[in-house]
Formats: structure tokens, C-alpha cells, sequence
């Protein structure tokens, strides 16, 4: 991205507003760049509140990890700068700094056992620094703007059990996150080379927190073909040789050893031990212990300006949140101000330092405060009656301008509107966007006679675990999940995997319904049931279309490997759902449980006394426990014979593309029915016609793994409608489709009214 000579005069004017609500808080150098304001515009539409909201937070990030002298005062462990494989090459053909890192061959592992996080992290912030710093010597060096770079991933050497590592993944959404939020519009384009069938299995759980401008921006390769493509980027001169480029080492090496770090296993002598009791043998240390929910304070009185004040802190197990705070007369005519912001880090090898040079002298406050888990019950939402003035308006406005466009039911129930705009933060136009949304997916997947309608296939009702146990102590629903004994592979073997969505959707429907009928309090209590394979996108879903929906989810019994899979699985969960998710091992949460919901309603198996009539405490008569599923469920699937239906046809779309498939209606009213198949994986279906406004129904992923997929639409008008098969989300794979259409016309003998609705199978 170059700084567009062309801005508009609504964007000029939005930097110069941007520029001046941020004047008191930056250095003179930000302030005269526009290029800076022009891209925490542009990473939020543009929106001067959402911009000056992430501006400010970057700021924030900076003051917390000193990340304005990171290039000059910041020295990395030496394991850090050995095995921390991160390579400047050079410039690409438009003077952009191009960076290399070789991940596959990178022991994360070994590293964060050799290296506190801290230090990890600092590490790639600071190749960031150097290439925001690169950018503007090659602006002055060209003497035209340059504001991007180039990062080339190399997953050669990358084995399962790197891709599949809790440090790897971690190791790469730190970096991810941390890009995200603080330098946006920085990436010019990202190459990954060598992506093996591990890295597929791994991607699309990461994809999933990546912004869009980013898995635009990215081009993946297998062992083939990314070397022409490095080429058009990059001079052969500047390319190395194992690139596909000519430069070598002096020597002729094309691996170009001497400016090149290809990682490496860590040798053990690096890795780091914990001593509590060292650290605790110092002078001046003091042990306290910190209670869940609960904060500590310390006092520091500083006697005159220029004074440095330092801190050193370690924690037995798990992080803790940290902030400094100077009570007094402030510059700005306050009485409190935030030095350092509030932040949390672990201490798993060694204290975490800090200081700073105080300015004025007076009482500066440290405060410790244990991670927020919020443990307990929450309480029930807002009641219309204790909304706030400005809530009731936003309530009313929202209503108003969705009158013509949502049910009657759900016009006359505030509580919805409420909900969405509560999700949003009250932002009128994305509550608004939020539900229309939201109106869509439901017309898409049948939402509103799911209940009625789907009747889930004998495998789902036997084996997928999600019964309703009865209400907790303040009247809130509750539902029982046993994920830890479900099959999954033979589930999916068993179902469509959409079938299990819809089971799912369909309880969640069902829990709503009680809830309605129980009470008018707008929260209830359940657990979400979903596979490994659907949770990314069911849990997308449920965030998307169920705002406020949930009160609290306990997952208990948590084995290791939950514990390696959650912080994948966390960075997709909205901070709403994570405030309210409580996870226990083999100990500890029968108490919890108790507190919440009556002994009587319980099942014992949980803690309670609730059991069977014959006394059997697992409370089989009424709790699906899952289980191995039996191979008589599993279903078989013949591509060839969707080929030998009338009128079929099979077509190959290739990745990242997709085709519009015309069908011409000659009378209003007709009805176009289909049907299609993909042969492997799963393809995007949408329909459209040459006059609507936006799609009929808008485009969807579908597998169709154990069977066609069929549906029909009535059209209103006559006119050329076109069949949507979407393949452009898929990075490695093309899609071999066989399909066929067919019009029902309404003076049709087979044609009736009960036929005539809209019904879609997915």
C-alpha cells in the first residue's frame, strides 16, 4: 500500500480529525505522519471512533513492551537470536522489505523452554520495528513512499508434531495478534512455501482469527511452483539461491548460511528451570497470595523527580495482571494516572522486571490482580425497566428502522433488540448489520421451523450428547454435554456434517422455547455441543446469531490434550464467551456446580442426588452419555451414480474461483429445483438472479460427503437465475461438481402450492 495521492475529501478530513483528538498523546514524529493515521483509518472503514479507539490501544502496547527503543536498548537471549529463525533478504522489485522465516524448522518448544514469553515476543516485535524502520529508508532512498513488506513463511521440515504443538501454535498467534491490532496495512503480501499436509491440517483452525486483509494478502504453495512466484517479487540477484534466485554465500552456498538463520533443534543445556525459593530468599521480596477475583496493592512513595523506580515479581503458577498507577496532582489536572496499563504475563522461568524514571515525585501504586475467571454466578440481564435512557432510545431506534424487515413476534420483543445491540457495544449500525445478518442466515438454514421441521436421523438422536437437565437455582436452563465420550470420526461417518449442525441448532432452538415459557428473564445456562471439526464454525455461529444467549458453560474433566487444543480454540471465542467459560480438571468443580444448581436437580454422576428410579447416579433413563458409534450407522457414498442421473452435468472448479450456472424460467411463480454433489471436501452454494439486490440465498458451505444435496426455490418473476458454486475460500484444493437443475413450471401437472415454498436441504 502506497499513501493514495487521491484520498477524498471526506478521508483528508477524517486524518486531520484522527490527528488532532490524538495531538496530547503522541510524539511529534507520529503526529506529522499521515501515513500512520491513514492506516488505523483504513484497518476500520474509516471509522474516526473505532481508529482513535485502536490508535490509543497501540499506544498503549508500546508504553507497556518499550517498544519505541526496542531497536536500540532491547538485547535478546542468545537461544533467541540462534533458533529464532527471522531474515532479512533484501528489497522486492518496488523497493518493499522483503523478511524470511523458517517455521518448519523452528523447536517453539525448546524456545519457550529456554525463553520467557516476554522475550519471544519482544523478538518478533522488534523484526516489525526493523521493518517499519526498513520502509521509511527505502522511502527516503527512492524518494516515493514505501509502507509495506514482504514475509515468506518457509514450512519445510514442519512434522505433526510441530504443526500440532501447543508452543508452535502458540509461538504463531502471539505474533498474529500482536500484528493485527498494532500495525495494520504493514503487509504487503505473505508467501508460504513448502506447506506440508500437516500445516493443512492446522490452517484452517488458524485462519480462522486471521482479519480478512490479511488471508488475502497470503499465497500458499506445497513443495512446487512458489519459486516462480518469488521470482516475479524479487530480483534474481536479490534471491537466494535456495529460493530459486542466484544469490549465494561467498563460498557458492545457496542456502546463503552467513545471512540466513535456518532455526534448528535448541540443545537442552538452554532450557530454564523454575526456583520459587531462590526468588524468594531475596532481600526485600515479599510473598502474598492473591484471591480469585481479588487484587493487591502496593504503596510506593516516590520523594523527588528523576528518581528510577523498579519492580520484580514472580508468580507460583499460572499469570497474573500487573499495572502501576501515580495518585496525585497529574499534568493533566487529574488526581489518578495510569503509568503502566493494565497487562498480564506469566513468570514461568524467571521474575518479570520493569522500571521507569519518575517525573514528579508523590505516591505511585502497584496493583496486582489475579486473571479475571470471573468464578460464581452471574446474575440475570438487564430487565426492560432497568435499561438505561439511552439503551431504551437505541432499543426504540433499532426497532424502528428493522420494523418492515424482522416478524412480528420478534418486532414485539425488545429483549432481541436489545441483545444485538448489547453484542455490539451499542453501536446502532453494527447491531443493525449484526441482525440483518443474522435475518439472512435464518432464512438460509431454516431457522424458524427447525423444531418442526428437522428430525435428526436415529445415529444423532442416540449419540450426540446434549440433554436438558432442568433450571439452576436463579431459573436459568441447563444443558449437559458429554464431549469427552463422543465419537466424532464415526459421527461424521455416520451424518452429514450439517445434519449435526442442525441437531445442534435445533437443541439451541428448543433451550430458547423453554426459556420463553419458563420466565421472561433474557440469559439462560447451557453447555454448546459440538465436534472438533464443526466447532470453529459452530461456535461462529452461535456468536453470531445467539448474542446473550449464554450465562456460563463449565467444562469439566479437562484432560491434557483440552488443555493443548484451548488456546486454539480461545483465540475464536468473543471476550464475552470467554468471561464465562470455567474449565476444570478431574478436581474442583462438584462444589461449583453445587452452588449453582440444586442437589436435587443434579445427577450425582455431576454431585448431586438426582439419580435413575432404580438408583443407577448416571441417570441413563434421561442423559445420552454418546459412545462409540456401531459400524452399521456408517453410510457409503457412489459419485458415479449422481453422473448417470438425467441431465447431469460435472464440472471442475478450480481453487480460489468460483461459476455461475444460468437457468432461464419462462413463467413467474416456477419453481427451480437441484441437485449436486462434490466428489471430495465440501463447496460453497448460493443462488442469485439477474435482478435481485443481493443474493436469494446467500452462499453457504456444504459437504456432501455421504450424499446429494437437494432444493428447490420458487421464483416470483420469470427471468435467468444462476446457481452459485463457491470454491474461492480454498487455498489447495479444486472441486470436481456434478449437478443438475430442473423448472417446475406452475401450469405443471406435478406443481403445487405445498411444493411451491421455499425449502433448501443442507
Amino acid at each position: 500500500m502506497h499513501f493514495p495521492k487521491d484520498l477524498t475529501e471526506k478521508q483528508e478530513n477524517a486524518i486531520e480529525e484522527l490527528r488532532e483528538r490524538m495531538k496530547s498523546f503522541i510524539t511529534p514524529d507520529i503526529y506529522e505522519d499521515n501515513v500512520t493515521f491513514y492506516k488505523f483509518l483504513k484497518a476500520r472503514n474509516f471509522n474516526i471512533n473505532q481508529a482513535e479507539s485502536m490508535l490509543r490501544k497501540h499506544l498503549e502496547f508500546r508504553k507497556i513492551l518499550q517498544i519505541d527503543t526496542i531497536l536500540t536498548d532491547y538485547k535478546a537471549p542468545e537461544v533467541c537470536e540462534k533458533y529464532l529463525s527471522q531474515n532479512f533478504l533484501g528489497c522486492d522489485k518496488q523497493g518493499s522489505p522483503v523478511y524470511m522465516s523458517a517455521i518448519g524448522n523452528t523447536d517453539s518448544r525448546g524456545i519457550f523452554k529456554s525463553a520467557n514469553k516476554i522475550d519471544v515476543l519482544k523478538c518478533c516485535l522488534k523484526v516489525i520495528e526493523m521493518g517499519l524502520h526498513q520502509t521509511k529508508l527505502q522511502t527516503l532512498k527512492l524518494g516515493k513512499p514505501v509502507t509495506q513488506c514482504v514475509y515468506i513463511y518457509d514450512m519445510d521440515k514442519m512434522t505433526f508434531t510441530k504443526a500440532t504443538d501447543r508452543y508452535s501454535i502458540e509461538h504463531f498467534l502471539i505474533a498474529v495478534n500482536v500484528f493485527q491490532d498494532n500495525y495494520p496495512e504493514l503487509l504487503k503480501a505473505v508467501y508460504v512455501i513448502n506447506a506440508s499436509t500437516y500445516f493443512k491440517m492446522v490452517f484452517p483452525v488458524v485462519k480462522a482469527i486471521l482479519a480478512g486483509s490479511i488471508i488475502r494478502k497470503m499465497k500458499i504453495f506445497g513443495t512446487d511452483g512458489w519459486q516462480e512466484e518469488l521470482l516475479k517479487v524479487m530480483d534474481a540477484k536479490e534471491l537466494p539461491a535456495c529460493f530459486g534466485g542466484k544469490r549465494t554465500d561467498p563460498d557458492g552456498n545457496p542456502k546463503c548460511n552467513t545471512f540466513i538463520n535456518w532455526a534448528g533443534t535448541v540443545p537442552e543445556y538452554y532450557f530454564k528451570t523454575k526456583n520459587v525459593e531462590k526468588f524468594a530468599k531475596l532481600n526485600g521480596v515479599k510473598k502474598v497470595i492473591v484471591p480469585r477475583k481479588g487484587s493487591f496493592e502496593v504503596k510506593i512513595e516516590v520523594k523527588r523527580p528523576g528518581q528510577m523506580l523498579h519492580w520484580e515479581y514472580e508468580v507460583v503458577s499460572h499469570d497474573i495482571a500487573f499495572k502501576l498507577l501515580f495518585v496525585g496532582k497529574c499534568l493533566d489536572g487529574t488526581e489518578i494516572e495510569e503509568i503502566v496499563p493494565m497487562h498480564k504475563f506469566e513468570t514461568e522461568y524467571e521474575p518479570l522486571s520493569g522500571f521507569i524514571i519518575c517525573k514528579r515525585q508523590g505516591n505511585f501504586w502497584k496493583a496486582v490482580r489475579k486473571r479475571n475467571l470471573k468464578f460464581g454466578i452471574e446474575g440475570f440481564g438487564k430487565m426492560h425497566d432497568e435499561w438505561s435512557e439511552e439503551e431504551k432510545n437505541a432499543v426504540a431506534e433499532l426497532r424502528k428502522i428493522m420494523k418492515d424487515e424482522v416478524p412480528l413476534d420478534m418486532y414485539e420483543d425488545k429483549h432481541i433488540f436489545f441483545k444485538f445491540l448489547k453484542a455490539r457495544n451499542f453501536n446502532l449500525n453494527q447491531a443493525e448489520t449484526m441482525l440483518r445478518n443474522h435475518l439472512q442466515w435464518r432464512k438460509a438454514i431454516q431457522i424458524d421451523t427447525i423444531i418442526s421441521d428437522f428430525k435428526p436421523s436415529e445415529v444423532l438422536e442416540k449419540f450426540i450428547s446434549q440433554t436438558f437437565i432442568g433450571f439452576d437455582k436463579t431459573g436459568c436452563l441447563i444443558q449437559y454435554a458429554a464431549i469427552g465420550n463422543l465419537d466424532g470420526k464415526g459421527l461424521f461417518k455416520s451424518a452429514n456434517k450439517y445434519d449435526v449442525l442442525r441437531c445442534v441448532l435445533q437443541e439451541i432452538e428448543k433451550i430458547k422455547k423453554r426459556l420463553k415459557y419458563k420466565s421472561e428473564q433474557i440469559q439462560g445456562t447451557f453447555v454448546i455441543v459440538l465436534a472438533v471439526e464443526l466447532f470453529a464454525e459452530g461456535i461462529q455461529i452461535f456468536q453470531d446469531n445467539y448474542p446473550e444467549f449464554l450465562k456460563k458453560i463449565y467444562i469439566i474433566n479437562a484432560s491434557v490434550y483440552f488443555t493443548i487444543a484451548f488456546p486454539i480454540i480461545r483465540r475464536i471465542l468473543s471476550g464475552a464467551v470467554i468471561d464465562k467459560i470455567e474449565v476444570y480438571g478431574k478436581e474442583g468443580w462438584k462444589p461449583v456446580l453445587l452452588d449453582a444448581i440444586d442437589a436435587d436437580v443434579l445427577p450425582a454422576f455431576l454431585g448431586g442426588n438426582r439419580t435413575d428410579p432404580d438408583g443407577d447416579p448416571n441417570c441413563n433413563s434421561f442423559i445420552v452419555h454418546s459412545g462409540p458409534i456401531p459400524e452399521k450407522y456408517y453410510l457409503t457414498k457412489d459419485f458415479s451414480k449422481m453422473m448417470e442421473k438425467d441431465g447431469a452435468t460435472c464440472i471442475t472448479i478450480e481453487r480460489q474461483s468460483k461459476v455461475k450456472i444460468p437457468v432461464s424460467l419462462q413463467y413467474d411463480g416456477s419453481i427451480l429445483n437441484w441437485e449436486y454433489e462434490v466428489k471430495t471436501h465440501d463447496i460453497g452454494f448460493g443462488l442469485t438472479s439477474e435482478t435481485a439486490k443481493s443474493e436469494l440465498i446467500p452462499v453457504h458451505k456444504v459437504e456432501t460427503e455421504l450424499k446429494s444435496e437437494t432444493g428447490r426455490y420458487r421464483c416470483k418473476s420469470a427471468g435467468t437465475y444462476y446457481i452459485i458454486f463457491d470454491n474461492s475460500y480454498s487455498w489447495f484444493n479444486s472441486k470436481e461438481v456434478c449437478y443438475r437443475t430442473w423448472v417446475t413450471d406452475p401450469y405443471d401437472s406435478e406443481y403445487s402450492e405445498e411444493d411451491s415454498s421455499f425449502q433448501i436441504d443442507f
